[in-house]
């Protein structure tokens, strides 16, 4: 009963990061963003934080993806958004938000 609670559990978060995560690059979707900032936005005001927010746009971001494929922007290859990797650490967490700008937080 234990183990089938685990494996429950462990399929469920499992499911809820795929729906969050563009599945190409593992970058934050929209539906992430939106949670993030209701999160963060709260955190902020209740310790009186401030919240940085930077809104890039990478011109003719598809002939990166052309050029170096999606492994160029994903986080598990060092490469791309999410928390992972070197980008992440540079970036703070990058969500995209359907179209080539990316948006990035730092708390």
């Amino acid at each position: 009963m234990e183990q089938e609670s685990i494996e429950l559990r462990q399929s469920a978060m499992k499911s809820r990061d795929q729906a969050l995560k563009d599945p190409l690059t593992g970058i934050w979707n929209r539906q992430a963003l939106n949670e993030f900032l209701d999160k963060e936005y709260t955190c902020c005001l209740r310790y009186k934080k401030p919240l940085s927010i930077i809104l890039w746009d990478i011109d003719l971001f598809k002939n990166i993806n052309d050029q170096y494929g999606h492994a160029g922007v994903d986080p598990n290859r060092g490469g791309g958004g999410g928390q992972g990797g070197d980008f992440g650490d540079i970036f703070g967490d990058v969500f995209g938000d359907g179209g080539s700008p990316f948006d990035s937080f730092f708390g």
